[in-house]
């Protein structure tokens, strides 16, 4: 799919999805991070440190019994014994507590097996600082120092060795989550950096290709375009509108195309204002000389009146003419039987008579003549 052919709408639209695809997937990918420096930080807070914090407790507790029971070794007073014996089964107490909480907590199968060589340290030595303790307390002062340096304090370091192994096995696994909780905030921190690079590079790749797919529809800059539309609305036909090399379909295109078709509809106007306005001329032309035709037919009316005029006379007077031929016909007629001297003024009347209508032919003649030109 040609990114060109798609709407301006929908290319922003699909990059404006894309760096939002990005931004999701890098938040998506951040958060997972998170999730596990989280589970991190909850092993170290939570798991570790808790195992640790019962461990230092016993390995107290066990430090706590321990001296007592040498102390036991050297006092002689009742009062003074009672009170140690107390300080025992109290630390004794917290011991016994912090056991069974660790024994809740989850444990590896290495961390597993350090808990039972506590406890079968605690198997062995607990016997030992009874008896060493009772032994104190019945005021068998010998039995009893005996007893710790020989079976109750060997076991109870046996004991506390245990318990110090496995503490330092804890404070290993911090040290070792720490360090991932580190990795994994350098890993995520990387993969933010790397996204961020990447969301930069598809932004500004998404841009250029925007833009120039605008550019190249455009067919120059917008200011370049806007100033060509301006100019041709203002009715500048001359202005210069500059086309990139092979461009046909782009906006500045067609405003060339419409520059180019509205100089010749122009030029094809001027030519027909022209043709027009010496149509006008000959037509004004033409009305002058229908003008002076009028004139001289008007003229040639009034000889026509002049000559009806005339031509009325000449009637009247052949009308007269031939009132008198009549006359002169009857008189004829009736000097006919007189003889031959009344017919020879008959024959100078009828030669009269042919000379009147010779005249009246050439009126005729005359009016036929004005009726053809008018």
């Amino acid at each position: 799919m040609n990114f060109r052919h798609l709407t301006l709408a929908a290319r922003l639209g699909l990059s404006f999805a894309a760096l939002v695809l990005l931004s999701l997937l890098s938040s998506g990918l951040g958060l997972y991070k998170l999730s596990q420096i989280e589970t991190v930080l909850e092993d170290v807070v939570l798991d570790n440190n808790h195992k640790l914090a019962q461990l230092q407790t016993m390995s107290e507790s066990v430090h706590i019994v321990a001296r007592v029971t040498r102390s036991l070794a050297l006092l002689a007073e009742p009062a003074a014994m009672a009170e140690e014996r107390k300080k025992i089964d109290a630390a004794r107490a917290k011991y016994d507590e912090a056991q069974a909480t660790l024994a809740k907590l989850p444990a590896s199968a290495e961390g597993q097996a350090k808990r039972d060589a506590i406890n079968a340290a605690q198997q062995v030595a607990r016997p030992f600082t009874d008896q060493a303790i009772k032994a104190g307390i019945d005021g068998d002062f010998a039995l009893s120092t005996t007893l710790v340096l020989k079976k109750a304090g060997p076991a109870t370091e046996a004991w506390q060795a245990a318990l110090d192994t496995n503490i330092k096995y804890q404070e290993l696994q911090n040290k070792q989550d720490h360090a991932q909780a580190q990795a994994d905030y350098a890993a995520a921190r990387n993969l933010l950096l790397g996204f961020a690079a990447l969301m930069l590079v598809v932004s500004a790749g998404l841009a250029t290709v925007v833009v120039r797919s605008v550019v190249a529809e455009l067919g120059g800059e917008p200011s370049s375009v806007r100033d060509v539309a301006a100019a041709i609305a203002d009715g500048d036909l001359s202005v210069h509108v500059a086309l990139r090399p092979g461009d046909t379909s782009s906006v500045m295109a067609a405003m060339h195309d419409m520059r180019q078709r509205l100089s010749q509809l122009v030029g094809e106007v001027r030519s027909s204002s022209d043709s027009i306005a010496t149509g006008s001329a000959q037509i004004a032309t033409g009305n002058a000389d229908l003008s002076q035709r009028t004139e001289e037919q008007a003229s040639n009316l009034q000889q026509t009146a002049a000559s009806m005029e005339e031509l009325t006379s000449t009637v009247k007077n052949n009308a007269e003419t031939a009132r008198q031929a009549n006359q002169l016909a009857s008189g004829a007629s009736a000097a006919a039987a007189n003889g031959g001297a009344v017919v020879g003024q008959v024959v100078a009347t009828m030669q009269d008579i042919a000379a009147s209508s010779r005249k009246i032919a050439d009126i005729i003649g005359v009016i036929d003549g004005i009726a053809f030109q008018t």
